[in-house]
């Protein structure tokens, strides 16, 4: 049985999904796991944005059951309507299966799939605004 829950503000990063966001300050609150049999085996982190909710990453260890990222995604977007949020936008990698799972949850309801040509960017705030 699988259980979805949010990180504890207690509790560390799982180091062993690859998420990248291992040592980055994170919201918690916005940090969804799925756990099995006490083994955390997969993530979604996420963070609030203009009264949409973001969707960052989803990461999930290929042993997990094939319906865990599926219910990651509906745990964050189920929280996130309590929490009056009013939609949401995600980048995925269609060449991870658990993440194309989510493709259809968002055509079923409506939703759009956008194919544009990006890059995407990240870096250190420090550096950026030094080299400024």
């Amino acid at each position: 049985m699988i259980t979805v829950r949010t990180l504890r503000e207690d509790e560390p990063m799982p180091q062993h999904l690859g998420t990248g966001f291992e040592s980055m300050p994170v919201m918690k609150s916005f940090c969804w796991v799925a756990e099995t049999e006490g083994r955390i085996v997969g993530m979604l982190l996420a963070a609030p944005c203009h009264g949409l909710i973001y969707i960052a990453r989803v990461r999930v260890e290929e042993t997990a059951p094939p319906i865990t990222a599926l219910l990651l995604f509906k745990n964050c977007l189920r929280d996130c309507k309590q929490m009056g949020f009013l939609g949401y936008w995600a980048h995925i990698d269609p060449t991870r299966e658990s993440e194309r799972a989510m493709i259809p949850i968002c055509r079923r309801a409506k939703g759009l799939q956008l194919v544009l040509p990006q890059v995407p960017l990240a870096g250190s705030i420090d550096a950026a605004v030094g080299g400024l």
